[in-house]
């Protein structure tokens, strides 16, 4: 039987009066009746729209929920923006971490963690002098990581020497006109490392 069947069906049941009153009925009590059942009817297919909505959005949070628990068993996520100054050498880094002793940063490097949102603001000499005019940024880390992307972002015109990183980690470099940028990205790490050798613009 169609939905429709048993909606009707359904509403007539619950509509149903006396019989000595429907004989008895007027006009009027016929408009009433039918207002009435036009009302239940009307209840009765809310609730069934109200059981298919339900219904339906089932299937979403399951997989949201199955995406929560992913993220749990693949690890936490480091996502970082080394941003190195053409004038001082300083290095500015922002980005996200599980939690504050994740990132190793260099002693006397100025740094905020924020615990409710993750998020990190450092600034300091953290740039390694090698030779010549070739200099280094090291950043490593503390723990177990589902994921690991970071950006190293340099003037425009400096020189990318060598990229390096942990085992696991890909490595990539690009330029344009308004700078250039080192890429590090991996996947289930363990204490992972990044390292950009650069040559700095010279005035």
């Amino acid at each position: 039987m169609k939905i429709w069947h048993w909606i009707d069906a359904l509403s007539r049941c619950i509509c149903r009066q006396n019989p000595k009153e429907e004989a008895v009925g007027t006009k009027r009590g016929a408009e009433d009746r039918k207002d009435g059942e036009m009302f239940w009817f009307a209840v009765i297919l809310l609730m069934l729209w109200s059981s298919f909505l339900l219904i339906s959005e089932a299937p979403a949070q399951a997989q949201a929920d199955g995406a929560k628990a992913a993220d749990s068993v693949l690890g936490a996520t480091m996502v970082l923006d080394a941003y190195v100054a053409e004038e001082d050498g300083n290095v500015l880094v922002t980005g996200y971490l599980p939690s504050a002793d994740s990132l190793n940063l260099p002693g006397g490097v100025e740094h905020e963690y924020e615990s409710d949102s993750g998020q990190i603001y450092a600034l300091g000499s953290m740039l390694e002098q090698k030779d010549g005019d070739r200099q280094a940024l090291r950043l490593e880390s503390s723990g177990q990581f589902g994921q690991v992307h970071a950006l190293v972002h340099l003037p425009p015109g400096s020189h990318v020497v060598q990229l390096s990183g942990s085992d696991g980690i890909s490595r990539w470099s690009l330029s344009d006109s308004d700078e250039v940028t080192a890429e590090f990205l991996g996947y289930d790490l363990t204490d992972p490392w990044i390292d950009c050798s650069f040559i700095l613009p010279k005035d």
